[in-house]
């Protein structure tokens, strides 16, 4: 054969060179459409396999899961019983011949003074004041007066309410120098505008001994002139001394 032969059937592939450009945009399109394509397809494989993942895991797991039957009980109703007419209900007792015994008398302990027998006034003289709500001029405001103030001269012996033992001397400004005894019960006693003090802190005294002498007031009640201010405390609050000391007179008796 010959070699122009040859060369007949290549003559059939060939084409001319001013389309090689537009050949090379036709396989650029081509190859951006599909892959285009691809990726969206292995986006979408990619879902449908996590979802199928989802699914068979929720299948295992509900697998997985005792079986619980449900056995619905039979309904039941009540009703109370029925009483013949006249007949009580057992086990009540409204009130009839038997009756729950009394409780026992409780004996009351006197929680008063330690020896309210012996209780005595500290000083003889009139009742300037005693434990009540009142105005006070000093202050200019209505205020709890605390205690019972009782009149009476500078120097005159004041006297312990009941026995007990010392427990506080103090001094303040308004109140001057004041004493406080400690007695059974959780009672105490506070004796105020002392002039001189004749005992000392831990002594132990009597009912009826001499604590001290009346001592010119503090600026708190100095319009009342010399007196002493008389408290009775029970486990460190004021209370009102006539509950322990019996009715407060006019004019405190003399010891």
């Amino acid at each position: 054969m010959a070699r122009g032969d040859d060369m007949k059937p290549l003559a059939l592939l060939t084409y001319p060179k001013k389309w090689l450009p537009h050949f090379g945009q036709v396989g650029a399109r081509v190859r951006h459409w599909f892959g285009h394509r691809h990726l969206r397809y292995r986006r979408l494989a990619l879902v449908g396999l996590a979802a199928a993942a989802v699914a068979a895991a929720l299948w295992w797991y509900g697998a997985q899961m005792p079986r619980v039957t449900v056995v619905p009980l039979p309904a039941t109703e009540t009703s109370p019983p029925s009483l013949a007419p006249g007949q009580g209900i057992p086990g009540a007792d409204f009130g009839g011949a038997e009756t729950a015994p009394a409780p026992a008398a409780i004996e009351k302990k006197d929680e008063k003074a330690p020896a309210e027998a012996a209780a005595q006034w500290p000083v003889n003289g009139e009742v300037l004041a005693t434990y009540a709500f009142a105005y006070a001029p000093v202050f200019q405001d209505y205020r709890l007066h605390p205690g019972v103030d009782i009149a009476g001269s500078v120097g005159d012996p004041v006297k312990a309410v009941w026995s007990g033992k010392v427990t506080r001397i103090a001094y303040s400004s308004l109140d001057g120098y004041s004493l406080t005894l400690e007695h059974a019960n959780g009672l105490q006693t506070v004796y105020t505008y002392l002039g001189e003090i004749r005992v000392a802190n831990g002594h132990q005294v009597e009912a009826g001994e001499i604590l001290g002498q009346m001592g010119p007031p503090g600026p708190a009640e100095a319009d009342r002139g010399p007196h002493l201010h008389l408290e009775v405390h029970r486990d460190g609050t004021a209370v009102n001394p006539a509950d322990y000391l019996g009715p407060v007179p006019v004019t405190a008796p003399a010891s």
